[in-house]
């Protein structure tokens, strides 16, 4: 039981890309150099929606580029937390204490700061 419950929470991380998803993001049309600007474009498109305070789109958005960036990276590189980082940010701003502490914590235990601009 408690071995499920561990699955379940792991499956639910940002951080969590199943084989499927790793293998299509790193597959076909998907190399490495695309995957880079495909995260790039994904996490300035974020931006431009929180300058728009559309937070729910720039969550999609930030989503996509931390998804990419832990392909190309893995969890624990600078380019990783900063998305993290702003995802933190984002739920500030919606509101979602809980969801930015969350990414806040990722970011600390990996950077060793945060600062929380609202």
């Amino acid at each position: 039981m408690l071995n499920r419950r561990r699955r379940k929470s792991v499956s639910k991380s940002p951080d969590f890309i199943t084989e499927e998803d790793r293998s299509r993001l790193s597959g076909g049309n998907n190399t490495r150099s695309q995957l880079h600007k495909n995260a790039t474009a994904s996490y300035e498109a974020g931006f431009d929606c929180i300058e728009n305070d559309d937070y729910e789109t720039a969550q999609h958005h930030l989503q996509q580029a931390l998804r990419a960036r832990l392909t190309i990276y893995g969890a624990n590189h600078s380019k990783v937390t900063e998305v993290h980082e702003a995802m933190g940010h984002v739920a500030v701003m919606q509101g979602d204490t809980e969801k930015a502490d969350y990414h806040f914590n990722i970011v600390q235990t990996r950077r060793g700061n945060v600062t929380i601009s609202v």
